[in-house]
């Protein structure tokens, strides 16, 4: 069995098979156990020796899709379990998520919009005034090297005339 293979799922209540010593199964899809719960109950063995549980919550709190592993014996009862979940839940933030409604949602989401779309802006907009100060340097420069040749010009011009004037001399 390889990593990639989804884990045997079982209720709560009947004892699981140890799987291979470090065989972890991916996050499920889907619920793959019937349960009146919103998120899969899966199983998890950590120690091949002892028949263990888990519980498998998502957890968006990183941005990305994670899974916290409750891992538990079979001589836990039902109620610890329970409050294992509902603190996992309320740690999570899912609970909140649950209970935004879509115009709250919509709202949130647009308000970060506008707060991205404004960062964008100022960055933008310092884009700009960073090119146009380096533009009026380099005019500035410009200038500046522009006169430099004039004066150098007259400059030669000058002992030109001061050459042939003593030569004819």
């Amino acid at each position: 069995m390889s990593n990639f293979d989804s884990a045997p799922t079982s209720p709560v209540n009947l004892p699981i098979e140890p799987s291979p010593p470090g065989h972890h199964p991916l996050p499920p899809s889907s619920p793959s156990v019937a349960s009146p719960y919103s998120f899969p109950l899966e199983t998890f063995v950590a120690n091949p020796h002892a028949h263990h549980y888990a519980i498998m919550l998502p957890d968006d709190s990183y941005g990305g899709r994670y899974y916290i592993i409750l891992e538990f014996q079979a001589s836990i009862s039902v109620e610890e379990i329970v409050k294992l979940v509902v603190s996992a839940m309320k740690n999570s933030g899912l609970a909140e998520a649950e209970k935004e409604s879509p115009e709250e949602i919509l709202r949130r989401k647009r308000q970060q919009n506008n707060e991205a779309a404004a960062r964008y802006r100022k960055r933008q907009r310092e884009a700009k005034n960073l090119a146009e100060g380096e533009l009026e340097q380099l005019i500035r420069r410009n200038e500046n090297l522009r006169q430099t040749v004039e004066r150098m010009q007259t400059e030669i011009a000058e002992l030109k005339r001061a050459v042939l004037a003593g030569r004819g001399s």
